[in-house]
């Protein structure tokens, strides 16, 4: 008999990644995942190791398949991993900076001002 990934009403979520560097493909645990950042309609994967996957989903299907106790849409183009959270800091018209480390670099991400309200929440849970 199989073992049952999600019990009940739980979904199960986002365990990892196949993703690519260069020519290589290689699994990348959701643990490791610092942000999701979208460029030129490419999803790269930042891990805390400070390398850069690519990785085949949309932003928005990251959303419903990621866990939302753990990871949260800033804006149009990235999307956050709560324990990778360095600092939170105000920003022009009423935004919110979010800082996090993905190896030795410190990324700068705004929050759009529509998301902000939902991130202060998500954040004070």
């Amino acid at each position: 008999m199989g073992t049952m990934i999600a019990e009940g009403n739980q979904k199960a979520f986002k365990s990892h990644f196949l993703a690519r560097i260069g020519n290589r493909v290689v699994f990348v645990e959701t643990g490791e995942v610092v942000f999701f950042s979208a460029k030129n309609k490419i999803v790269y994967l930042h891990s805390v190791d400070g390398k850069r996957y690519i990785v085949k989903h949309t932003l928005e299907t990251l959303e419903t398949i990621l866990d939302p106790a753990q990871f949260f849409r800033l804006n149009r183009s990235a999307i956050v991993q709560f324990s990778s959270i360095v600092q939170i800091r105000p920003h022009l018209n009423s935004r919110l900076k979010i800082y996090v480390r993905s190896g030795y670099d410190l990324h700068e991400l705004i929050v759009s001002r529509e998301r902000v309200g939902s991130l202060r929440k998500w954040v004070d849970r």
